[in-house]
């Protein structure tokens, strides 16, 4: 999911996460959100945040402070930060890793 998407996936993914193989979220929106919620799911769950380093409409310091959450709690984690990304941009330049993720982390059950 995209901004508010992406803040969604973050949410939806953490409280069903039985329902998905991995998640990416792309610039999320996720200003009340705190990363702590993926506690559930630390384990289990890969989780993927794409953020481009020149979005002015959700800093790239949201993406940063999951990224950094997540490495030291989340067992399958990736952070991709895109250099010179805006917040529509960063959708086509992130979304390959996007897909590669998805392909590595398919759905086993």
């Amino acid at each position: 999911g995209h901004s508010m998407g992406g803040a969604g996936t973050l949410h939806l993914g953490a409280k069903h996460a039985q329902n998905w193989a991995a998640i990416a979220a792309i610039a999320p929106a996720a200003f009340r959100l705190e990363p702590a919620s993926l506690d559930a799911v630390k384990d289990t769950l890969p989780v993927m945040v794409v953020h481009g380093d020149a979005d002015t409409l959700v800093p790239v310091d949201i993406g940063r402070r999951w990224a950094e959450y997540m490495q030291a709690n989340v067992k399958t984690q990736q952070y991709l930060e895109v250099k010179g990304a805006d917040h529509g941009s960063v959708i086509d330049q992130g979304m390959a890793d996007i897909f590669a993720w998805f392909a590595a982390h398919p759905k086993t059950n």
